[in-house]
């Protein structure tokens, strides 16, 4: 009861307020997609005579039509019954309610009423990759229960949304609440899903759909031996490996979930040795791969550090493969066992805490500054700093900047990929190399920017062009197939395989899930979907099988594991996709123990480094399956050499 008293206060004081650049000027907020959206009216003689729609957070393509368009509707409608933006329903409702908001300051509608008519309303909405169905129950005055009743999202990007968002709508009495970032797909499912409960319950949406007050920002100052700066796979092998040797360890997240890009991952690594001859090999393979630009000292630490990660995770009790090449599943299973690992050695982890600058003393990094999700200031002191940021994936200018032959494509990376790290550290004199090479991934499925992970197309997936022709070694480097795609008419192709292959990866049923997969029962269905002659694919499928059953492919070379083949029967998979922003080879330069090198070429003490925030390594072009065993690697030796710093 107290909870709703004082929410009836605020409201009031809320409504008795107008933001105004004059007395006839009065602004109302609501929730948005991506934001608070924002309506300013000008009332004049009773009527609207001008009408501002702000929402600087709404997606530029969808929202964005909204915001442009919608002052003019609301001046012609002289009230909040206007037509949606098609496609752009929940930015639509939130200028509805904003204006409400701002007619009930200006005197031209009545007070925001409480009253609901009690019961529970279902509602069910696409998330990420399934369906997710939300129960909300509604008192005559109170939202009393939100439950997802039902969904298939992803455990550990999901899952954060599914079991935070519903205790917020609860606590805050208000579906305007935010969503957990790195999880607005599932995010936006639950909150529209409670919005038209709310709407079916005869809810007033000025009180149960506004943005709740935020928290009184609160600096705060902590004290550690060593504080790592990202969450994903080489920010916590970093602060694992240094609580292992007896460090005290923060770790800052700036997003509302760990796991950066590291949760994309199909969790698989390449694992070489400890025999010589198969280290060397590697270690050229991945010179080769990068066109001989990467630094070989530390291709070769990258190398011999790869067969331990594997015995390493599994002494931590980690569910390793048996070659002790991944993680048994998908790499969000590996992140959630490293924060739950990090807890049970006594870390710190700080989410929603985004850094912004790396504090100095007398030339060593000293500790980190930041800013919290309630916008108050978060100082930690360190004796040594780790920075594991990932890369600038996500800044498509940046990349489009940095390489205009990617100008146009998108990207596969999450949000949160924006080089924070490498600018912070450039800030305090770091030496940043190969900026510029940034690797275009060549199988990304467009719609929903879903990489399709290496091992469809190594495991015997064959790529066919708009006219149903193969047209490369699909095993070839990344760059390489990624470029023979573009040749191609529509720079686009399809990537096919066969239900063994189906059944064997545990990345497709997710891609199923997400209804980017075509269902072929024969070849005549393959052309079909792709729209092309069927003779040419049945000519194409034929030539395939030929060489896998001489174990030779005259045409492409290819390195497949001729054991897996496309068969002569179906069913078959189809994936249309087309080439993706996927890994900035460039960052900070880092020497083999991971120490951050300046700009005059020597060590910034105490600043460490690891991941893809890192030059060097990959040089022009990352290999498939490094990326693991590069932040792994590199982020044990990091977490070493900052625990040894801090004694």
């Amino acid at each position: 009861m107290k909870k709703i008293v004082a929410m009836a206060m605020t409201l009031c004081l809320m409504l008795g307020l107008a933001v105004a650049e004059n007395e006839n000027t009065f602004t109302g907020t609501a929730k948005g997609f991506g934001g608070d959206v924002s309506v300013t009216i000008t009332v004049e003689d009773g009527r609207i005579t001008d009408a501002a729609v702000t929402g600087d957070n709404e997606t530029p393509s969808i929202g964005g039509q909204a915001v442009e368009t919608l002052g003019g509707a609301i001046v012609d409608a002289q009230s909040a019954e206007f037509d949606s933006v098609s496609g752009a329903t929940v930015t639509s409702s939130a200028v509805r309610e904003a204006l409400k908001d701002a007619m009930r300051q200006a005197g031209l509608m009545e007070a925001a009423s409480q009253t609901m008519t009690a019961g529970t309303y279902e509602f069910t909405y696409r998330g990420y990759c399934s369906n997710v169905t939300v129960a909300t129950t509604v008192s005559e005055t109170a939202i009393e229960q939100v439950e997802v009743v039902s969904n298939d999202e992803t455990v550990g990007i999901g899952s954060y949304a599914i079991e935070r968002i519903p205790a917020a709508i609860v606590e805050n009495q208000t579906a305007g609440v935010d969503g957990v970032s790195g999880a607005t797909a599932t995010s936006n499912a639950i909150l529209s899903a409670v919005r038209d409960a709310l709407n079916a319950a005869g809810a007033d949406m000025a009180i149960y759909n506004r943005t709740p007050e935020a928290p009184e920002a609160v600096d705060e100052t902590y004290d550690t031996d060593v504080v790592v700066v990202g969450a994903g796979a080489a920010g916590f092998a970093a602060a694992v490996t240094a609580l292992q040797d007896g460090a005290d360890v923060i770790i800052l997240e700036k997003m509302d979930i760990p796991g950066g890009n590291t949760v994309r991952s199909s969790g698989v690594w390449n694992v070489a040795g400890p025999d010589q001859k198969e280290i060397d090999d590697f270690v050229e393979y991945t010179m080769k791969g990068g066109h001989y630009m990467n630094n070989e000292a530390l291709v070769r630490v990258m190398v011999e550090g790869s067969w331990q990660i594997g015995p390493w995770l599994k002494e931590l009790g980690f569910p390793v493969n048996e070659k002790g090449s991944g993680v048994e599943g998908l790499a969000r299973g590996l992140i959630t066992d490293y924060y739950k690992k990090v807890e049970e050695l006594g870390g710190q982890i700080l989410y929603a805490t985004k850094a912004e600058k790396i504090l100095m003393n007398d030339g060593k990094a000293c500790g980190i500054e930041a800013t919290s999700g309630n916008g108050g200031k978060v100082t930690v002191n360190a004796k040594s700093v780790v920075i594991a940021t990932g890369g600038f994936g996500y800044d498509l200018q940046k990349c489009y900047e940095l390489k205009p032959s990617l100008t146009g494509m998108i990207t596969n990376n999450q949000v949160g990929a924006t080089g924070d790290g490498i600018y912070m550290a450039e800030a305090v004199g770091a030496n940043l190399i190969d900026m510029d090479q940034i690797q275009a991934h060549p199988t990304v499925e467009q719609s929903t920017a879903t990489l399709i992970t290496e091992g469809v197309r190594k495991a015997g997936g064959i790529l066919l062009n708009a006219e149903g022709k193969r047209f490369t070694d699909e095993c070839n480097y990344r760059d390489i197939v990624a470029g023979a795609i573009l040749e191609q008419t529509g720079a686009y192709a399809y990537i096919v395989f066969n239900q063994d292959l189906y059944d064997n990866n545990g990345n497709i049923p997710t891609y199923d899930k997400l209804g980017i997969v075509a269902h072929c029962a024969n070849t005549d269905e393959i052309a079909a979907y792709i729209g092309c002659d069927a003779q040419t694919v049945a000519d194409s499928f034929a030539a395939w099988n030929t060489a896998c059953e001489n174990k030779n492919d005259p045409e492409f070379a290819s390195e497949y594991d001729w054991e897996r083949n496309i068969t002569t029967s179906g069913p078959w998979y189809v994936i249309k996709i087309a080439p993706g922003i996927h890994h900035t080879m460039g960052g900070i330069q880092i020497n083999t123990e991971t120490e951050v090198i300046s700009t005059e070429g020597t060590v910034i003490p105490s600043l460490y480094a690891c991941g893809e925030v890192t030059g060097g390594v990959h040089g022009g072009n990352r290999v498939g399956g490094n990326a693991l065993i590069d932040c792994q690697v590199f982020g044990r030796i990091a977490g070493e050499q900052a625990a040894k710093n801090a004694q």
